[in-house]
């Protein structure tokens, strides 16, 4: 009985079915059935540059932005083109964008365009954007439409024009910002201010005296780091009473002023401001005090010499002593050796 069993079973294992059941190689004629992994291809990255000149076309506003920008860091000059035609986009941040990145490409053909933008556009964002990129372009032909702008009715179109009016060292502007210095808005006073001192005008001179009695600090300090610029004897007389300034950083800019113009009335006010923690105070003390010279001068740069930490500040107080020696026909100390 158990031979016939093991005989069954034998002839059960044997079968043909059973065993292509369990020989894949069996199956479909003998060939294998196990699966084979499919490689995938290798996706090539698109280049973003030639994306972003084909979403510059998109009916969406965000992505024509995003686009912009891409081709404004990419730099390519065969940009120029598309962001030209971005100028008319009818969306402001769009037409912002072009107007900015075409600023930063120096794209100087495109000048007028912007300064027209700046005189006729309905958005304040785009006006804003064409006064800050007419700065980049430096267009004298802009010069005019800048100066109206000082009249804009946004504060933040006003801020731009007068600021790429200094920058472009505008010198028909100075009547108009010598009239804006009486503006109510503190910030527009200090940037008129300083932008008359890049200007470099002593027509403003009498103007910003007396703007160095302003109640805002801020202005006050524009004022007499301008005069320090603008020269004249007009400057002297109200410099020196703004070394009486309540506020330090003001006294101490008017004593730079003065020095700048050679007058070193200032003196103890920086020796002073050698003792303030803010580095930035310490490093104009120093430098009015390289300026001014002296004995007096050279013993406290020494002195702060030894305890000064800040390397701007050290390098700083190096140069003014070598300044003050040479004056004094004093030798400098050999150098020691390691």
């Amino acid at each position: 009985m158990k031979n016939l069993i093991l005989i069954l079973t034998f002839s059960a294992l044997s079968a043909p079915g059973f065993a292509a059941q369990n020989n894949p190689k069996l199956n479909n004629g003998g060939a294998s059935t196990t699966p084979t992994a499919t490689v995938p291809h290798p996706l090539v990255p698109q280049d973003p540059y030639l994306t972003a000149l084909e979403n510059i076309k998109s009916p969406i506003p965000s992505v024509r932005l995003s686009a912009i920008q891409t081709l404004a860091q990419n730099r390519n000059p065969a940009s120029v083109a598309p962001l030209t035609q971005a100028l008319s986009d009818k969306d402001p941040a769009v037409c912002s964008a072009a107007i900015h990145a075409l600023g930063l490409l120096r794209v100087k053909t495109v000048a007028s365009q912007i300064a027209q933008l700046l005189a006729t556009s309905q958005s304040s964002q785009v006006r804003q954007n064409a006064a800050v990129a007419l700065a980049y372009l430096a267009d004298p032909a802009a010069i005019p439409t800048l100066i109206s702008a000082i009249s804009d009715s946004h504060q933040s179109v006003r801020f731009a024009a007068i600021k790429t009016l200094g920058s472009l060292h505008a010198t028909a502007a100075v009547p108009a910002l010598i009239h804006t210095l009486k503006s109510p808005n503190a910030n527009i006073r200090q940037t008129a201010a300083a932008a008359l001192g890049q200007i470099q005008s002593q027509e403003a001179s009498a103007a910003l005296a007396a703007l160095t009695k302003d109640p805002d600090i801020n202005v006050r300090e524009a004022a007499v780091i301008a005069l320090g610029s603008t020269g004249g004897k007009l400057a002297i007389t109200p410099l020196l009473k703004a070394l009486k300034d309540k506020n330090f950083s003001v006294s101490l800019n008017a004593a730079r002023s003065l020095s700048k113009l050679g007058n070193f009335e200032g003196k103890n006010v920086a020796l002073k401001g050698l003792a303030q923690k803010d580095p930035f105070l310490r490093q104009e003390a120093v430098t009015i005090l390289g300026m001014a010279g002296g004995k007096k001068a050279l013993k406290a740069l020494q002195k702060l010499s030894k305890r000064e930490k800040d390397p701007a500040t050290i390098s700083l107080i190096g140069f003014a002593e070598a300044q003050i020696k040479g004056r004094l026909g004093i030798k400098p100390s050999p150098s020691r050796k390691k």
